[in-house]
């Protein structure tokens, strides 16, 4: 559906259009948990999902949704014959371990609460898909990297403060050293590392895992946490089988 087009509109020097809309595939972090979805060995429950993304989707066309996408392409530009993704073609199963299956069986939770509204199971895919991303992060640094998280979430016991924030400050070193110790001898910019740390961080945040972007920080459980893994570790009928 148009409803998922995402539009990037850049510069190009030397072009006589001022702007391009680009076509942007999956990529990185969310290419891996799309990989891990679709590679899902449980054949009935990949059925089962597919079968229930598609329901989060209007069947009018002239959903808010749509509507926006016709009036982005209105401004943009469009191929002139659809484009075949060859991408997704040569993609392959990744690990196919514990933590994926975990993503799996939070995703299949989540779209199991079949009162709740479209947007609402939405938002909580894209926050599971983020809370996870940060605990397979930690899972998948060597051993002597991996952190054990600490929360703060009652803020009146200072030495569970100070434990929860050199926790956080701990995690975000050692995926700077456990990507160190991936690359090997190549070598990675402080402005990589940076953008990696950063990722993680900015994640977090989101997630409302961690009290604040900037300043100090430490482990905590936002209303946005709370809500998003009480969605994905509880499961309904549907899926109780």
């Amino acid at each position: 559906t148009k409803s998922l087009s995402h539009w990037d509109s850049r510069i190009r020097a030397g072009k006589k259009e001022t702007a391009m809309i680009e076509r942007q595939y999956f990529r990185g972090a969310g290419a891996y948990a799309y990989n891990v979805l679709r590679f899902d060995p449980n054949v009935e429950r990949l059925k089962e999902l597919r079968e229930k993304l598609n329901q989060l989707f209007y069947p009018e066309k002239d959903s808010p949704l749509e509507s926006l996408a016709k009036t982005l392409k209105s401004h943009g530009k469009a191929d002139v014959s659809p484009v075949v993704d060859d991408i997704e073609s040569r993609s392959r199963r990744m690990a196919d371990d514990e933590m994926e299956e975990l993503y799996r069986s939070g995703v299949a939770n989540i779209l199991s609460h079949m009162s709740l509204p479209a947007v609402t199971k939405i938002k909580s895919i894209v926050n599971w898909t983020g809370i996870w991303l940060v605990i397979l992060g930690n899972s998948r640094l060597p051993e002597e990297f991996r952190t054990n998280f600490i929360f703060d979430c009652g803020g009146i016991n200072p030495q569970l403060r100070r434990a929860s924030q050199r926790s956080l400050k701990e995690f975000i070193k050692n995926i700077a050293a456990g990507i160190d110790s991936a690359v090997d001898d190549r070598e990675m910019s402080g402005a990589q590392s940076q953008k990696i740390k950063g990722f993680f961080t900015a994640t977090l945040a989101s997630m409302r895992l961690i009290n604040s972007l900037k300043g100090r920080r430490h482990f905590t459980f936002g209303l946005t946490g709370i809500e998003t893994l009480t969605l994905a570790v509880l499961i309904t009928l549907s899926f109780n089988k």
